[in-house]
């Protein structure tokens, strides 16, 4: 890794886009960012939270998950869509691991996993 980040400053310091004196220290230091930011696998995992978040209507579904849990049939109701695309909301957000579903006889009833999340959403609001 270091020589690979290495051959790269050089490169950039041979083209005149960056001016270093001491490449070795250079090195080190991005190195240590390197290491303290976050895993390819982590930023997978962080980025499809984040997607599962960034549709409004499982923004809605979310919350409303948060007050009650619920089922298929009863958010189709509440926000006049369609099953398979309620269906294909909550699959997101059960991957994201932000929901997670729970048999009921032949139901099955979605719930909120952690609701500080909710909490953090009504915080963003809160300073728009």
């Amino acid at each position: 890794m270091k020589r690979e980040v290495e051959d790269r400053l050089k490169t950039l310091v041979k083209k005149g886009v960056c001016s270093l004196d001491e490449l070795d220290s250079y090195v080190r230091k991005l190195k240590r960012v390197l290491e303290r930011s976050f895993s390819e696998e982590e930023c997978k995992k962080i980025s499809e939270f984040y997607k599962a978040l960034s549709d409004p209507t499982r923004v809605r579904i979310l919350k409303m998950l948060n007050m009650r849990r619920m089922c298929v049939c009863e958010l189709t109701a509440v926000l006049d869509l369609s099953q398979p695309t309620i269906t294909h909301h909550l699959k997101i957000m059960e991957r994201a691991k932000l929901i997670r579903p729970r048999k009921k006889g032949k139901l099955t009833y979605y719930e909120v996993i952690d609701s500080s999340i909710i909490k953090n959403m009504e915080e963003v609001l809160k300073r728009r």
